[in-house]
């Protein structure tokens, strides 16, 4: 299942996919991984991230510090 995040906003915005890359403790060192997220607006700020990161962080029940967030890409709309 594909996390989803939702915040209020104008109606004529749409909820775009993103391919995030990450790096965490695992607890015995460090582990890679990626996930696909629904967001709900552009990626352009801290907030933005520390969001993200708190859905992975409960993804891998893991604390959000452990988790650092590589890069992120939007995927293109099947309609553009």
């Amino acid at each position: 299942m594909i996390p989803v995040i939702q915040r209020p906003q104008p109606p004529q915005l749409e909820v775009s996919m993103y391919f995030i890359s990450y790096v965490y403790d695992a607890g015995r060192g460090k582990s890679w991984g990626n996930i696909d997220i629904i967001y709900d607006r552009p990626i352009v700020s801290r907030d933005d991230i520390n969001a993200i990161t708190d859905i992975i962080a409960n993804e891998l029940d893991v604390d959000a510090s452990d988790i650092v967030i590589l890069n992120w890409r939007r995927y293109d709309s099947p309609n553009s």
